[in-house]
């Protein structure tokens, strides 16, 4: 999930995108799309019991998955995060 992109090619094609995602129980993972948790923010509860996500091409936004912007392609903009245990 935390990964940079220096190994992609000169033409940027490279495969360190998030595809899918599972939060545990007990723990809510945000989302940043600039560095330093600023940005955009996707917001990951799992407070009441595990969390899964498919697909980053179409996340189901509900009452545990929020967003402050839903035009932010998560997939590739997630460039800082945050873990914490409930």
């Amino acid at each position: 999930l935390a990964t940079d992109r220096k190994d992609c090619d000169d033409n940027f094609d490279c495969l360190n995108f998030i595809g899918s995602v599972i939060v545990p129980k007990g723990l809510t993972v945000t989302l940043f799309s600039q560095p330093k948790f600023q940005g955009e923010q996707l917001v990951m509860d799992a407070t009441k019991e595990e969390l899964r996500i498919a697909s980053f091409l179409k996340i189901d936004f509900s009452e545990t998955i929020s967003t402050t912007n839903k035009a932010v392609n998560w997939r590739e903009e997630v460039r800082s995060l945050r873990v914490k245990r409930n």
